[in-house]
């Protein structure tokens, strides 16, 4: 086998049920690698005969025996893609890992790796090629990480569902800890296409996309939430068999944090408020153990402000190891002991952690500040105030308390830590150089005018020989016990969706009203086939797209079709195998559509529509909604013949009221609005819809709340000063349910002639709503 210490990359590959794709991939991977390079086949439970192809190849065999293939196998009835990997990666031996899926091929990412970790290794690499926005390029999870940033970062959230997101979940994570993300293509062959009811498959699940969302929910969640490491309770256990020997049991493995033991004496609140708030914001330490033993308050708690922070208020009686005690409480395995009166930097204390995470079995400590000339006479050294160190043993079994004596002079805590965990071996401690930053200052007993006290440091070195060599059973064990291993749950298998992957819809820039009429009922009839649908419109625009199964919300400013302003970034389109671009299908359908709203021919446009209308039913907000909008504007230009003169809506307005009617005014926020109406502008489209559909009648210039009102079932009254060809599109095309509208035919009307055309289409409309139920 190979020298562990001496690999650098680990290529972790999982398979379940793919033996054709490994048969396809494994070779020439293997064959590619180099002398510090190993590969992990991780065998989850596959069921095709992949260890007895792995076993009858001689070339596989001499991979296995040369330690260049490690063959792993674990039973499970499923695939779990997120406990799949950690498993692979937790078996492999490199510096850095590489997911590298079943499908995939090694060409030409030494070279890329090492090109970007020239700039340092604090770095997250993907190496993805193809299209962006190609649900079958399959080279999205070919990523990169230092073994120390992917056991402190979790490993893959084993709470995901089986497959979906993973991978841009531990990018994200990443890069939120801190690290640099690249990515970079290495310039190999093509992977093997899957399809996604592939990919789900063997996962006892239906839906890829199913899955894929919900991850994606539980990721943006936890992100927003600060929860950046994956897997508190532990990651990566199973029974496993490696290189065809009996399978062995794997405990999990613990998140690779600090637990930091912080000691408070002094009787500043603030100062150690100031603390706990830095130590809490570092993402290196997962929790704070406070040791209160200020006699003059007691530190109160509440894990809702921070749930990193857990105290213990020890009274006048408290113990002298209240700190060791403290320690064997601790969560994560590496524990940082600390006092109130200085403060080790997050740099720092990263840099101490990947030493000791290298080497675990070594006491890590800083370098004391001061020195004593005492020092010699200690098998360690000694500070002159607390010892800062960083040990995965927790300062072993040989920890004890004042059993042997009475209580130790002061600092005789700090001395026994380092005698404990260092013991005689002057090989057994690692002292680190790194800065810190004093905090506070100690109370000194002397000073001027008082009498100089002796050192206490050797009475407290021979008290901490003697109470060592006396304790022949140990009174504080410190042991991390595992936690159980994590069930693989078997589903049962149902078949693959018939329908198509992903339809990635926009981003749409354009006019309300072609939004209204022209796209949204096209991408909803187009969205039928699709399984997961992806719509990326402004934010005032969601209540149209009740169909989609992701809506992305975008902020615009555009005044026709397709040629608006986006003022957010474009959306990046993630897995989407169809993409509805607003420009290129007005290029194809728009057009066509702008001819038949003139010459009243059929639209070649494909459309399914919907009544705007809310389900349940609604008070009236009142009898008649007046949609007046202002001068329309493109930079400096003015648009002509798009709004009717303020003084003649206003005069229109108070025709209504003296007919006894009640008024509302909606639309858009800057739209006109007139004492005694009731204001709708700006409010949401639901509520908008919600009031078009129970009023008596809409009035207003052609526009888009005109278009509205049709397909809300509300009767309107509308006219346009651009052209009378306008009509076409209030009578048939964009009036999909035959509502009843009036499309005044001279381009400017008075106010008098609109108000006789508003009161005969409410006295219409009634008459027939009144034949209707007598009929019945």
């Amino acid at each position: 086998m190979a020298n562990p210490a001496r690999i650098r990359i680990s290529y972790c590959t999982t398979c379940h049920g793919r033996l054709w794709q490994i048969a396809l991939t494994l070779a020439g991977n293997l064959r590619r690698l180099g002398e510090d390079e190993e590969l992990v086949l991780l065998d989850y439970g596959s069921r095709d005969g992949l260890g007895r192809f792995i076993e009858s190849s001689p070339v596989f065999q001499k991979a296995l025996e040369s330690g260049r293939l490690v063959y792993a196998r674990t039973e499970a009835k499923n695939y779990h893609c997120p406990k799949a990997k950690n498993l692979a990666h937790r078996i492999a031996r490199g510096e850095l890992l590489v997911n590298l899926d079943a499908d995939n091929n090694n060409g030409g990412m030494r070279r890329v790796i090492t090109r970007c970790l020239q700039d340092g290794e604090d770095v997250v690499l993907q190496m993805d090629e193809g299209t962006r926005g190609d649900p079958l390029r399959g080279t999205f999870g070919r990523i990169c990480i230092p073994r120390y940033w992917f056991y402190r970062l979790g490993g893959y959230d084993e709470a995901f569902a089986p497959i979906g997101h993973q991978d841009q979940d531990l990018i994200w994570r990443a890069k939120a800890t801190g690290l640099r993300h690249a990515h970079l293509s290495a310039g190999g062959s093509a992977p093997i296409r899957n399809t996604m009811a592939e990919k789900a498959s063997h996962t006892g699940q239906r839906s890829w996309h199913a899955m894929w969302r919900a991850n994606e929910r539980t990721s943006r969640r936890n992100l927003k939430e600060g929860r950046l490491v994956a897997n508190p309770a532990g990651w990566g256990a199973a029974n496993v068999a490696l290189n065809f020997d009996e399978a062995r049991p794997l405990s999990p493995v613990s998140p690779q944090l600090v637990s930091i033991v912080l000691l408070h004496r002094h009787p500043s609140l603030t100062l150690l408020t100031t603390l706990i708030e830095r130590y809490s914001a570092m993402p290196v330490v997962g929790e704070i153990l406070l040791i209160n033993q200020n006699r003059m308050f007691t530190v109160a708690r509440s894990e809702k402000d921070n749930p990193k922070l857990r105290v213990m208020n020890a009274g006048e009686d408290a113990k002298p190891f209240a700190r060791l005690a403290a320690a064997a409480l601790a969560t994560f395995p590496a524990v940082l002991l600390t006092s109130d009166d200085f403060f080790v930097p997050e740099e720092s204390l990263t840099r101490l952690h990947k030493s000791w995470f290298a080497n675990p079995s070594v006491l890590h400590a800083i370098e004391p500040p001061r020195r004593n000339s005492h020092e010699v006479d200690l098998d360690v050294g000694a500070l002159t105030t607390v010892a800062v160190c960083l040990t995965a043993l927790a300062y072993g079994s040989r920890l004890c308390t004042e059993r042997a004596l009475n209580a130790p002079p002061a600092g005789a805590e700090d001395l026994l830590v380092r005698f404990a965990a260092a013991g005689k071996n002057s090989e057994a401690t690692m002292f680190h150089t790194v800065p810190f930053f004093e905090m506070a200052e100690r109370y000194c007993d002397s000073g001027p005018g008082r009498p100089q006290r002796p050192d206490p440091l050797p009475r407290i070195a021979r008290w901490c020989r003697r109470n060592i060599a006396k304790a022949a059973e140990p009174e504080l064990t410190v042991e991390g016990g595992p936690a159980s291993p994590v069930e693989i749950p078997y589903v049962p298998f149902f078949a693959p969706a018939s329908k198509n992957p992903v339809l990635f819809a926009g981003p749409w820039v354009g006019e309300f009203g072609w939004e209204l009429c022209w796209w949204n009922p096209m991408v909803r009839f187009l969205a039928q086939t699709f399984e997961h649908v992806i719509v990326a419109a402004p934010e005032s625009s969601r209540y149209l797209y009740e169909f989609a199964t992701e809506f992305i919300p975008l902020k615009t400013e555009g005044w026709r079709f397709a040629e608006g302003k986006l003022l957010t970034s474009v959306p990046r389109v993630c897995n989407g195998s169809r993409i509805l671009n607003p420009a290129t299908l007005w290029e194809e359908l728009g057009l066509q559509e702008c001819d038949a709203l003139r010459t009243g021919e059929t639209t070649l446009t494909p459309k399914k529509w919907r009544n705007l209308a809310p389900g349940a039913s609604r008070r009236p907000v009142a009898d008649v909604l007046c949609a007046f909008r202002p001068e329309k504007r493109i930079d400096d230009r003015l648009v002509p013949g798009k709004n009717y003169p303020m003084d003649q809506c206003e005069e229109l307005v108070r025709i209504l009221l003296r007919e006894g009617l009640t008024v509302a005014c909606y639309g858009g926020r800057d739209n006109y609005w007139f004492d005694g109406t009731i204001d709708l502008r700006g409010q949401s489209l639901e509520r908008q819809c919600a009031a078009l559909s129970a009023a008596k009648c809409a009035v207003g210039p052609s526009s888009a709340p005109l278009h509205l009102a049709s397909l809300t079932g509300c009767p309107h009254v509308t006219w346009s000063m651009i052209s009378d060809e306008v009509a076409m599109r209030y009578a048939t095309l964009w009036n999909p349910f035959n509502t009843p509208a009036c499309f005044i035919a001279a381009p400017e009307p008075t106010p008098l002639e609109i108000a006789e055309e508003v009161l005969r289409t409410i006295g219409e409309t009634a008459a027939g709503l009144q034949a209707q139920a007598m009929s019945i």
